[in-house]
């Protein structure tokens, strides 16, 4: 028989697959059998726990990261976006010290490895405001499926909640 037994100090409640009589005096003397409300409320509270973390995981994974620059997949990291910015900047220094004309100003984005994305300042900045502008709203879907799950009210609930519903996936820029 599983039994939920609470902590006498820190208030823990763990499950046990023995019936109280068979416990040690020592678990005894710890631990008090838990109330179905007290029980019900711990699954509740780590079920919510661990949809927080999948909604993390999934955040912070790829698949939530994925667009598509000029038909091409990459993955609009920090970095990818902080590699923009030092281009946009570098770029915007040579153009005012006169060393290079915009239509000059052409990084070549390697991706997987392999194949080239030649952009140019105008569309650097315009990919860098939009690769911002998407981080941002994937981050405020984010806070909204984290308030969601917090304000669900049973284990059920929070199983079936989907953490992948609403991101912006596979937005098409092109350059």
């Amino acid at each position: 028989m599983t039994i939920y037994l609470k902590h006498k100090t820190t208030g823990e409640i763990i499950e046990q697959q023995v019936t109280f009589l068979q416990l040690s005096k020592n678990i005894r003397d710890q631990y008090n059998e838990a109330t179905q409300e007290e029980v019900s409320s711990s699954l509740l509270s780590k079920a919510i726990n661990d949809k927080l973390n999948e909604l993390e995981t999934y955040y912070n994974s790829q698949e939530a990261r994925l667009v598509k620059v000029s038909g091409h997949t990459i993955i609009n990291s920090f970095d990818f976006r902080a590699l923009m910015d030092e281009q946009k900047d570098r770029f915007r220094e040579k153009i005012d010290l006169g060393l290079i004309t915009e239509d000059k100003a052409i990084f070549n984005y390697r991706y997987n490895g392999s194949g080239i994305i030649p952009i140019n300042y105008q569309q650097l900045r315009m990919l860098g405001v939009g690769l911002k502008d998407l981080a941002s709203a994937n981050f405020t879907i984010k806070q909204g499926h984290r308030e969601a799950i917090r304000s669900l009210q049973s284990v059920s609930e929070v199983e079936a909640y989907n953490v992948e519903s609403d991101f912006i996936i596979n937005q098409e820029y092109s350059l």
